[in-house]
């Protein structure tokens, strides 16, 4: 029998609670808050993440953020599930759902492509040119979703009469914020990529003694860097700040040297080399050589030993070089996503 009584007071108390909550709800302006505060924590973390990766510039390394960024975006969507029916007025918690789905598939499918995408992208100018792009667009269909939501929001308070007293949406101008930010960084980054990924293909060409591979690279190198100053020079400071264009500058001062000078300097060792081959192997095939040809052969030599020594100083001078313009680079990135991305 007192079994039976504790289950009856739980039942009456409970149902008490729901009565006062439902009340509560009946108050347009109560109710808009219960959905905001389902979706807080959901905001909060997905907007950490969208940080996390401009900061880490590797998604794989927060994969863990990404998983409870999902998690968040599911338990605020079986919140937004269990509110009630606004007086039969269902807009703006089916917009609140409509809007967690999407982040959810979001975070839970186009970022995870994002992070599979991570390391074809460094295979070739086009693939990082489409991973860039996808990440933008992502982002961009994040806030597109948002103000879909938002829109409802303000339609919901036009219409019952809720003064919406604090106008100033963070989570909006955070959004807008990071996209700006990454795609002010995005078009940089990829004027360096390009020179580095083709300075890649140079000392691979350099290493297998391939003068026609190296030429080419050369030249596809002189290119990347001219496109990479026209850019510059159409693109102003973030918001009065120059640094980040600064440092992309002296990288690419930095890879049209490589290409105008050292490069000349180390294939030319590469033909002296060839040349030498040639030498030897008519020197050593002759029986009787004379003066001439010991002349001849030893003139050879010096001119490679002369060729290799240039060679090795245009190889400390380019290597030198692009640490220091990387690292500065670098730095500057790092600086510039400190101080701009929420």
């Amino acid at each position: 029998m007192k079994q039976k009584l504790a289950i009856l007071l739980i039942a009456c108390v409970t149902i008490v609670k729901s009565a006062t909550a439902q009340d509560k709800l009946d108050n347009p302006g109560n109710y808009m808050n219960a959905i905001g505060a389902a979706m807080a924590q959901m905001n909060k973390v997905y907007m950490s993440y969208i940080s996390a990766v401009a900061h880490n510039k590797r998604a794989k390394k927060i994969e863990k953020l990404r998983q409870q960024t999902v998690d968040a975006i599911t338990n605020s969507k079986y919140a937004v599930i269990d509110l009630p029916i606004y007086k039969g007025d269902n807009d703006l918690r089916k917009s609140s759902i409509d809007y967690i789905g999407m982040t959810y598939k979001v975070f839970n499918e186009d970022y995870a492509h994002i992070v599979n995408m991570e390391d074809i992208a460094e295979q070739s100018v086009d693939a990082m040119q489409a991973y860039l792009l996808l990440q933008e667009k992502t982002n961009e269909t994040l806030k597109a979703a948002y103000t879909k939501m938002s829109d409802a929001q303000k339609a919901f308070a036009a219409k019952y009469n809720v003064k919406m007293v604090d106008t100033k949406d963070d989570l909006s101008q955070k959004m807008d914020k990071a996209n700006k930010v990454n795609h002010y960084h995005n078009q940089l980054y990829l004027t360096i990529f390009k020179c580095n990924w083709q300075t890649a293909k140079l000392m691979d060409a350099l290493g297998k003694k391939k003068i026609n591979d190296v030429e080419q690279s050369k030249s596809g190198l002189l290119k990347y860097a001219a496109e990479g100053f026209a850019v510059l020079d159409t693109t102003k400071g973030f918001e009065g700040d120059t640094a980040l264009l600064a440092a992309c500058r002296k990288v690419l001062v930095m890879y049209k040297s490589v290409g105008n000078d050292e490069v000349n300097k180390l294939s030319d060792y590469l033909l002296k080399n060839e040349e030498f081959a040639k030498t030897k192997k008519n020197y050593d095939a002759k029986a009787v050589k004379t003066k001439e040809d010991t002349d001849t052969y030893n003139n050879a030599i010096d001119q490679l030993n002369t060729a290799g020594n240039v060679y090795n100083k245009a190889s400390v001078k380019m290597l030198t070089d692009m640490n220091n313009a990387l690292t500065g680079w670098g730095n500057a990135e790092n600086n510039f996503m400190k101080s701009y991305m929420p």
